[in-house]
């Protein structure tokens, strides 16, 4: 993304829901990747998307455990959700480990897709 359509979306996402997605940065400024918060139909969303070349390197994990403390300190919501694509074991294996619980999936039709959550 670049840097005229993050402002964008900083000033257009955060200014109506006062939340979103962060720019995760190396400490020489390089951009890995995002992590952050969507609304959905079924409640906020916790997602991230890191490089290829940055994966694997605990990054996402501390991103989304900073975030999650974030959320509960300030009463964002009292759960969380995450969504996942049933072959993406990674990042399931990444709930599991900041406690996300399997659930429902909504009423989904769609099996590919996997509902995670997690109380706050």
């Amino acid at each position: 993304m670049n840097n005229d359509k993050f402002q964008a979306y900083i000033h257009n996402v955060y200014k109506f829901y006062g939340y979103g997605m962060y720019g995760l940065f190396l400490k020489n400024g390089k951009m890995i990747g995002m992590a952050g918060f969507n609304n959905t139909d079924y409640g906020i969303e916790l997602g991230y998307i890191i490089d290829r070349k940055y994966r694997r390197n605990g990054y996402a994990y501390e991103a989304c455990k900073r975030l999650l403390e974030f959320a509960r300190d300030y009463y964002l919501s009292d759960e969380m959700i995450c969504t996942i694509k049933a072959d993406n074991t990674s990042s399931q294996r990444l709930c599991r480990k900041l406690e996300f619980i399997q659930s429902e999936n909504f009423g989904s039709t769609n099996p590919e897709i996997l509902v995670f959550k997690k109380e706050l």
